[in-house]
């Protein structure tokens, strides 16, 4: 247990594994009591004088800073503190962007605008202390999960007045301009922000009829040099994958004109004016699908479950409804949803585990049941809290008419480095990836995935035997979608990964028939089955699929969500 002491706090502090949280290419990060230790790796530790400059931007919060410098055994400046912001209560900001997370957790678009203008409120502040941001890449900001706040992390490779910047990502740099200025930040910015509102890159996303040679990363360069955005008349981009571009203020949109195919460097506006989101929900039709209006809500549909043969549908994305039968319920807030002996029973977590009956509309009261929890996540009629280094599953028994939560523990995992997904636990430790899953009560079932080794990964679900996974390798920058198919006993997997311009959406569905149904960022179909063995996939393209659709299931019958209107899908014979 290695021991350190604080140069300027003169306090002592001992850091053992169970503290770890993270491990980069400059350090390795523990927590212990609200703060961040970052222990660098030889030849990587930042200049003190550097973290002195860095100091004036502490007076926002949110802009998490070096703080104290850690010293090892020989008063040898080995790493420094931070303000510890738990995973649990943020998102990587890159995981905002696509359209599942909006409709799955309440984002909506004037959410994101706000997002936008605290960032841009952030970094004024940041440039009028004479430092650059430079590397304003969408893996050092984080949302906070009221999507009220965004922190600015990684800043020791900030630029300031006696020290240069440390690193940049390609992805938004600025090719035409030398060095780095307040300009080159507002432009990296207006990448950003564009993918934020947007959901893909406006150079390296989408085709463009003069740039076809070369790599992805080729291509985005070569269309950053000669200013050919997807706003070109002639660029080509997934739909289907995107929000519209309808979504953007007129403001932003005349400012990432300029900027993106004009080559100018200016500014973002002041404001958002001209903003009007037009929302249009048309009628799905379809060449190579029958499409069938099964059901139409008064909302956008978010969700769609069946639990216990009941249908629970979910509309709304700021204002949350669920609909059982005939009758709709309103949510107070994101929750996990339970059917239990005729209750419907909503499961929350902030610090601790709450409970709410839907049906009454009432918080329910358990005195027995107090446990702290940092997350949780649900799982066919089941829920799940992450207790410290344990995983619990949330039983519900009945005595008489009264329902008793009770926790049972299915697992162990890493206390600081664990993400949970819909179905799946994802725990990252020093570089390599384990993945639980828990197929069925009581039972939880752990796999060291050695295929995503130093992979960071941003989005997942398990569903009826294969897992879908989001991640980014931050050596080569490059994103990735991984499809993980589990042997029915579950005593092994298979994995097929390939490489994506963009996160990637995580958008599928597993019928009762094993046949999964994936929608990709093409706005394909893919479609293949979950077994181990089989490695043959369907691809089926088609019109009906662009815009912002949700795949469900319904036994062996594909629902497609699109707006406020539920499709059974089926193709055509």
């Amino acid at each position: 247990m290695p021991n350190y002491k604080l140069q300027h706090a003169g306090t002592n502090v001992s850091i053992s594994d169970k503290d770890y949280v993270a491990d980069g290419g400059e350090g390795t990060i523990y927590t212990q009591g609200g703060t961040a230790y970052k222990v660098c790796h030889p030849g990587k530790m930042m200049p003190e004088g550097k973290i002195a400059e860095l100091l004036p931007l502490a007076k926002e919060k949110h802009i998490i800073v070096p703080q104290d410098i850690l010293l090892d055994s020989k008063n040898k400046k080995v790493g420094y503190t931070m303000t510890f912001i738990p995973q649990n209560k943020c998102w990587p900001l890159a995981q905002t962007f696509t359209n599942s997370f909006k409709q799955r957790e309440g984002l909506d678009s004037q959410s994101v605008l706000d997002m936008i203008d605290f960032m841009k409120k952030s970094i004024d502040f940041i440039h009028s202390n004479r430092i650059l941001v430079v590397d304003m890449n969408e893996f050092n900001f984080l949302v906070s999960k009221k999507f009220d706040k965004v922190y600015f992390i990684d800043t020791n490779s900030y630029q300031t007045k006696s020290y240069p910047a440390t690193a940049i990502m390609d992805s938004i740099r600025d090719r035409h301009t030398k060095g780095f200025n307040e300009l080159s930040d507002w432009f990296s910015f207006g990448i950003i922000s564009f993918e934020m509102l947007i959901g893909i890159h406006p150079f390296r996303g989408g085709s463009h009829p003069k740039f076809t040679d070369g790599s992805v990363d080729e291509r985005m360069n070569n269309r950053m040099l000669a200013n050919a955005s997807i706003l070109a008349k002639d660029a080509k981009y997934p739909k289907g994958a995107v929000q519209p571009f309808t979504v953007i203020p007129q403001s932003y949109m005349e400012w990432y004109k300029a900027i993106f195919e004009q080559g100018k460097r200016v500014p973002p506006p002041a404001d958002f004016s001209g903003h009007v989101i037009v929302v249009v929900t048309p009628t799905l039709s379809s060449d190579s699908l029958e499409l069938k209006v099964y059901k139409t809500f008064d909302d956008v549909v978010t969700d769609y479950s069946i639990i216990d043969g009941r249908e629970i549908i979910t509309t709304g994305v700021k204002n949350k409804k669920l609909w059982f039968g005939t009758d709709s319920y309103a949510l107070p807030k994101q929750m996990s949803i339970v059917h239990h002996n005729g209750k419907l029973i909503g499961v929350s977590c902030d610090n601790t585990i709450e409970f709410y009956d839907v049906f009454a509309k009432k918080k329910m009261d358990f005195p027995a049941f107090n446990m702290n929890a940092s997350q949780i996540m649900s799982y066919d009629n089941r829920v799940y809290a992450q207790c410290g280094d344990r995983i619990v599953e949330i039983l519900f028994n009945s005595i008489g008419l009264n329902v008793i939560p009770s926790p049972h523990i299915v697992g162990h995992t890493s206390e600081n480095s664990t993400k949970m997904f819909n179905g799946l636990t994802i725990q990252n430790w020093f570089g390599t990836n384990f993945i639980s899953v828990f197929p069925e009560s009581k039972k939880c079932f752990q796999f060291k995935v050695s295929e995503l080794d130093k992979h960071v990964v941003i989005d997942g679900e398990f569903n009826n035997g294969v897992a879908v996974i989001s991640s980014r390798m931050p050596s080569t920058n490059k994103f990735y979608r991984h499809i993980i198919k589990f042997n029915p006993d579950f005593s092994g997997y298979v994995i097929s990964s390939i490489d994506k311009p963009a996160p990637v959406d995580v958008n599928y569905t597993v019928l009762d028939n094993g046949v999964t149904v994936l929608l990709n960022e093409e706005n394909d179909l893919e479609l293949f089955h979950k077994a181990t063995n089989s490695t043959s996939v369907k691809l089926v393209e088609d019109k009906a699929l662009s815009g912002n659709v949700m795949l469900y299931s319904k036994g062996a019958k594909v629902l497609i969500a699109k707006g406020e209107k539920l499709y059974e899908a089926s193709l055509k014979k």
